[in-house]
């Protein structure tokens, strides 16, 4: 069962436990209402939520699960490599598999792609921290990265959702893939925290710290994911490659919809940067129709210096550095709030690409493979008629010139007469 608690004006809504669907179980189809209410805390005198439910169990030796939102275990990633590295050695040219120090490296060649699997170091339990290298073939990896990262933040499984579409995306067979593939190698972590995924923690490592706030000075004893992708990304650019953009999945608890935290602000960018960061939102934004621009936000508060996306933007100089953020309820569309379901996490990562390659090719950094391409309006096929969106579409003639991010606005659908 899957907890669907919404917020709306301090108060609790739409609570309830639905059914969610797994490889692993086949929860019951029935809903468990939640009550919920305001509580105080007296020792300090604060206000919090409080909820509760009952559940009769129906049967003997039965096992149900109660989660906070839809689950996406370490046995899930694995199955997602696994597959992956099964259809690509079916079509190689060339594979390796190699164990260097205790971790394992898999290369595999076809003859679209260059595919890597590399084992960056163990956790403090153990645990394997993976790094998928994705690139062109018939070439050494390129300069420019594109680097990628997720669930450093135990609990939010949307992450995971948008990274697994995005490895499934960068190694398909689609024209923008390809042409993605040809100007960038991607650099992707799809858990930094694996040791607080299996214990099932919410936001800590298993020492019980945040991974997300040891960015400015990590721990090779304490913080061994934080510190092994650091010594990497030092490295790459101490061989002269450039980190064109570097992404932190996360779920939100607080808000709706999906949205991105960057760094730029006018203050403190040139002219040409300051659009150039809005522009990647804002393509964004008419790609995904859960994507809200009006909930972005470019500034760094001082509870954030040491996260992730700040400690690259300043450290690596790294323009488009931002946590897309994707809240683990439901997308705001036409005045109504709908729960988000695994395929529209899925859809994200897929958007996030998307986007990527359109910005380039509104740069001139890309070739345009599908100029009649079309986005879908929505997340959902069946949801196209609520929209009251209409996207530019990418063959207009302003598209290859460098402009204002403001061209790129949504505009409203003329109605009907």
């Amino acid at each position: 069962y899957r907890a669907n608690v919404g917020l709306k004006q301090e108060k609790i809504v739409n609570c309830e436990f639905s059914k969610v669907l797994d490889l692993d179980y086949c929860p019951e189809g029935r809903a468990i209402p939640i009550t919920g209410y305001m509580a105080n805390n007296e020792k300090k005198g604060e206000l919090f939520y409080r909820l509760s439910f009952s559940y009769t169990f129906e049967h003997s030796n039965d096992k149900v699960y109660f989660a906070f939102l839809s689950p996406y275990s370490f046995t899930r990633l694995y199955r997602v490599f696994s597959r992956v590295e099964t259809r690509l050695f079916q079509s190689s040219v060339r594979a390796n598999c190699q164990n260097l120090n205790s971790l394992l490296e898999i290369q595999i060649e076809t003859s679209a792609l260059l595919y890597k699997r590399v084992q960056l170091c163990k956790t403090a339990a153990g645990v394997p921290v993976d790094c998928i290298v994705i690139s062109g073939s018939k070439q050494k990896e390129l300069a420019q990265y594109i680097v990628i990262t997720a669930r450093v933040h135990a609990a939010e499984t949307p992450g995971s959702y948008n990274a697994e579409e995005i490895i499934y995306f960068l190694l398909g067979s689609s024209k923008i893939a390809a042409e993605l593939r040809k100007q960038y190698t991607f650099l992707i972590v799809p858990m930094l925290n694996p040791d607080g995924v299996i214990l099932g923690n919410t936001r800590y490592s298993i020492e019980g710290d945040d991974l997300n706030r040891c960015w400015d000075n990590p721990s090779a004893v304490h913080h061994p994911a934080i510190h092994s992708l650091k010594e990497l990304l030092r490295n790459l650019t101490a061989e002269k490659a450039e980190i064109k953009v570097y992404c932190d999945l996360h779920g939100h608890s607080k808000r709706y919809d999906s949205f991105i935290y960057a760094c730029h602000h006018v203050l403190s960018a040139t002219h040409d940067s300051w659009n150039s960061t809005r522009m990647l939102t804002k393509i964004m934004a008419r790609t995904c129709s859960s994507f809200d621009y009006h909930q972005c936000s470019f500034e760094i508060k001082p509870d954030k210096v040491n996260t992730a996306r700040v400690v690259i933007w300043k450290e690596f100089k790294v323009m488009h550095s931002f946590t897309l953020e994707t809240s683990i309820y439901g997308y705001t569309l036409n005045g109504r709030i709908i729960q988000f379901e695994d395929k529209d996490y899925l859809f994200i990562g897929k958007a996030l690409m998307l986007s990527l390659y359109e910005y380039g090719v509104t740069l001139g950094k890309l070739n345009d493979p599908a100029p009649s391409l079309k986005f879908s309006k929505t997340i959902d096929e069946d949801r196209k008629k609520d929209s009251k969106l209409s996207l530019i579409h990418i063959s207009e003639p302003t598209r290859p010139l460098y402009i204002s991010y403001a061209v790129f606005c949504l505009k409203k659908k003329k109605k009907k007469k």
